[in-house]
């Protein structure tokens, strides 16, 4: 993924940084692979962010450096994989596979299969799940390619701008065949998991229709 930037007239006298943080923004974090790995040019040569512009100076950053999970295994999965761009990969997770890899989970987690998946087509990056889903749930998780794609889904999330839908099986019958639930959900005490109605929990929409 590349990024270019022409400074008008208004824009001369700021510096490398400034564009960067403020025009692309790109976190420190990523600024600073960047100036490790020599990927900011301005006028096709490489400088340092605190290089003052000039009008008609043309900034070109290209963020698809080579990194990767060094403590993640790759290993061969089946993936049921929705949606692929250069930015990031949309997948089917089935119910019993973890996110990463955690405890007894270190070479069967939804990240090994991406990593051996990335490795196959050449893609040397690291693995950056999105979101997350527990492990007795199925449906679909994002990751990103790269640390700015990765950062502005999150700022998303945090925004909440990301919009999750949750489709369940119940216990029991509703009077109504259909309806809404318009309440507020949150943590049950003693569980991780869990969660309960609560007032001072996070707004929650749940529209059902009977089945059978």
């Amino acid at each position: 993924m590349k990024f270019k930037y022409i400074v008008d007239h208004e824009n001369r006298g700021r510096t490398v940084y400034s564009i960067l943080r403020e025009e692309f923004e790109f976190s420190n974090r990523l600024i600073r692979k960047l100036k490790r790995n020599k990927l900011i040019f301005c006028n096709g040569t490489q400088v340092n962010v605190r290089y003052v512009l000039k009008t008609n100076d043309i900034i070109e950053v290209n963020i698809d450096f080579k990194e990767t999970s060094e403590n993640i295994e790759p290993v061969k999965m089946d993936l049921n994989i929705l949606y692929e761009d250069e930015s990031i990969i949309a997948l089917d997770k089935p119910a019993g596979v973890v996110i990463t890899p955690i405890g007894v989970h270190q070479d069967n987690s939804l990240a090994n299969g991406i990593m051996y998946y990335f490795q196959s087509k050449g893609v040397q990056t690291k693995i950056r799940p999105v979101n997350r889903l527990d492990i007795d749930t199925t449906g679909v998780v994002v990751f990103a390619k790269n640390a700015y794609v990765h950062d502005m889904l999150r700022k998303q999330i945090m925004a909440n701008q990301y919009e999750r839908k949750y489709i369940g099986i119940v216990h029991g019958c509703p009077v109504e065949q259909t309806g809404t639930i318009n309440l507020p959900i949150a943590r049950c005490p003693n569980s991780i998991i869990l969660r309960e109605v609560s007032q001072s929990g996070a707004p929650s929409v749940t529209h059902y229709t009977v089945i059978e």
